[in-house]
């Protein structure tokens, strides 16, 4: 006796769909979740100074990254 294409179709949809459904509870997840790495802003300071017209103005800022982070910075604004 054959079975009708439309019965072998549905068949098979109901079983994918069932693998689908099945494959994708997956069991997994309700671990620990991942840690929160903490980032902390760098800090950068130096001496204010007064100048006269005309004057070369030094200034040399330093600074400090609590987290060990190489930093690059660039002075704008500077007098000319």
């Amino acid at each position: 006796m054959k079975r009708p294409f439309r019965t072998i179709l549905q068949r098979s949809s109901l079983l994918l769909m069932s693998l689908l459904i099945i494959s994708s509870c997956g069991g997994g997840g309700g671990g620990a979740p991942a840690p929160v790495i903490q980032n902390w802003a760098p800090t950068i300071s130096g001496s204010t100074s007064t100048i006269r017209v005309g004057e070369a103005l030094n200034f040399t800022p330093s600074t400090n990254d609590v987290d060990g982070d190489n930093l690059v910075f660039s002075i704008t604004g500077m007098p000319a």
